[in-house]
C-alpha cells in the first residue's frame, strides 16, 4: 500500500472501528444500487436459515476495514489492500473470474445467467446488419426512401453466412444454436471445448485462422488474461466483409487496430454493446462511423438476471458457512 492509503486508514481505524455483531455470519456486500442491494437482501432472508449481519461500506476504506473480520464478501472485484482473516467466500459477481491459488478462501462467480439475452442480442444485431434494417431505421427518421441500396447488390440469405465465435462458454454456445437454427455454417473455438459442445460447430483449433473466411466475428471469450487478444496480427487476418460483434469486454480488443482497420475500411463494419468507459461520450469516435452499430451495454446488462444472481449468491452462503 502507498503510504497516503495507509494514512488514510489508520484515520478511518480510529474514527470507523468497524465492530461486528458476536455470533452472526459476517456480510459484507460491496453494493450501491439500492434495488440491487434490495434483492440481495432478500435473497439471503429466503435461503439462509442461521444468523447473519449484512454491511454495505459507504467507501472503499470502509470496505477494506469491514472486509478484514468478513466471513463473506460480495463485491465486483478483488481488491489488492484486502487482508481478510476470517473470509470464506469471495463472492465475485461478474462471470468469467478464476480462482486465484494464492488464496485461502473460496471465489466463486455466478454462472452466466445471460446467455440467452446475449444470443438474442447477437441475432437481433446481426440480422438487422446484414439486411440493413438499422441503415433504413435512420432513412426513414430523415424521411428518405433509397430502395437501391437494398436491391440493387446481391443479396445474401441469412443461411449463406459464415459465422465465426471466439469463446464456446454457455453464451458463446447458445450463440451458436441460434445461427445453427437458420442454418448458418458456425465455426467455434475455445481454449477448452466441451464433450457436449453441438457436433455441427466447425471447431477450429487456432482461431485466427478462422478469420479470413468468416462474414460475422462473435467475441464472447472471457476478458480474463485476455486483454488485447485481437491484436494487430488478428485484424491483418480478417477479410473485408467481415463485421465484429463484440459482447465481451472492450479490453479483449486492441482499440487502436479496431479504429484503424474500420477508418481504412480494412473490415466492413463492427456491432459494439461494451466500451472501455462508459456511458461513451457523444464525442466518441465510434458515432461517426457508418459502419458501426453502438449499443448502450444492453446486450447481458446485469440487472436483467440480478434476481438470479442474488439468488445463486446465497445458496453459496449458505454451503460455505457451514464448511
Amino acid at each position: 500500500m502507498n503510504k497516503l492509503i495507509l494514512f488514510i486508514l489508520s484515520l478511518y481505524k480510529i474514527f470507523f472501528p468497524g465492530k461486528w455483531q458476536e455470533g452472526a455470519l459476517r456480510i459484507l456486500i460491496n453494493e450501491k444500487k439500492t434495488e440491487r442491494l434490495n434483492i440481495l437482501q432478500n435473497a439471503l432472508k429466503s435461503i439462509v436459515n442461521f444468523p447473519f449481519e449484512i454491511k454495505v461500506p459507504k467507501n472503499k476504506f470502509e470496505f477494506i476495514i469491514l472486509a478484514e473480520l468478513a466471513d463473506v464478501i460480495f463485491s465486483y472485484g478483488l481488491s489488492r489492500y484486502v487482508n481478510p482473516v476470517k473470509l470464506k467466500l469471495y463472492y465475485h459477481s461478474i462471470v468469467g473470474d478464476v480462482s486465484k491459488s494464492e488464496v485461502k478462501f473460496k471465489i466463486i462467480s455466478p454462472p452466466n445467467f445471460a446467455a440467452e439475452y446475449l444470443a438474442d442480442y447477437v441475432l437481433a444485431t446481426v440480422i438487422s446488419y446484414e439486411k440493413k434494417l438499422l441503415q433504413n431505421a435512420y432513412l426513414h427518421y430523415n424521411r428518405n426512401w433509397k430502395q437501391k441500396e437494398y436491391i440493387q447488390k446481391p443479396i445474401r440469405k441469412l443461411s449463406d453466412l459464415k459465422i465465426g465465435i471466439l469463446g464456446l462458454g454457455r453464451a458463446g454456445s447458445t450463440i451458436a444454436s441460434r445461427f445453427l437454427s437458420l442454418n448458418c455454417k458456425v465455426f467455434g473455438s475455445d481454449v477448452y471445448v466441451k464433450p457436449d459442445t453441438d457436433q455441427r460447430i466447425i471447431i477450429i483449433d487456432e482461431w485466427k485462422s478462422m478469420l479470413h473466411d468468416i462474414d460475422y466475428f462473435v467475441i464472447a471469450v472471457s476478458d480474463i488474461g485476455n486483454e488485447n487478444l485481437v491484436n494487430k496480427e488478428a485484424f491483418s487476418m480478417m477479410n473485408q466483409r467481415i463485421c465484429i460483434v463484440n459482447i465481451s469486454r472492450m479490453k479483449v480488443i486492441d482499440e487502436n487496430e479496431l479504429i484503424y482497420a474500420l477508418r481504412n475500411k480494412r473490415i466492413r463494419g463492427a456491432i459494439l454493446d461494451v466500451f472501455s468507459h462508459e456511458p461513451l461520450p457523444s464525442n466518441s469516435i465510434y458515432f461517426k462511423f457508418p459502419n458501426v452499430v453502438v449499443t448502450p451495454h444492453i446486450a447481458g446488462n446485469i440487472d436483467l438476471v440480478f434476481n438470479q444472481i442474488a439468488l445463486h449468491f446465497a445458496e453459496n452462503v449458505k454451503s460455505f458457512a457451514n464448511v
